[in-house]
């Protein structure tokens, strides 16, 4: 799970936006540091991020192979449903043979 969050940056400092030299530092003195911190969040991220590629390959790699085992079970029922059809009589057989034996008994 990615728990890391990033901090906003502001737009880098532009020299004719500023009113003085002294602002425009303070503004870059910011601007770097907020740079810096970027950088150690991204560090953290990458790790965080990779962990989650991991664990989301494998489901994917589980949900493929369940829904191969899905599949081959699927084919072992429809083939069972097949032999037990096999030795059931059809419905039309069994009166047909209570007719005749009930014609005979009589």
């Amino acid at each position: 799970m990615i728990e890391q969050t990033f901090t906003e940056i502001e737009e880098a400092p532009l020299r004719s936006t500023s009113d003085n030299e002294t602002e425009y530092r303070n503004d870059v003195e910011a601007f770097l540091t907020a740079i810096s911190k970027f950088s150690k969040e991204l560090k953290a991220f990458v790790p965080q991020a990779n962990a989650t590629e991991k664990g989301i390959n494998s489901v994917v790699t589980n949900a493929s192979s369940l829904a191969s085992q899905i599949t081959i079970l699927r084919n072992e029922v429809v083939a069972k449903a097949a032999e037990i059809k096999s030795y059931v009589i059809p419905t039309s057989a069994i009166n047909t043979r209570r007719i005749r034996a009930m014609q005979i008994l009589n």
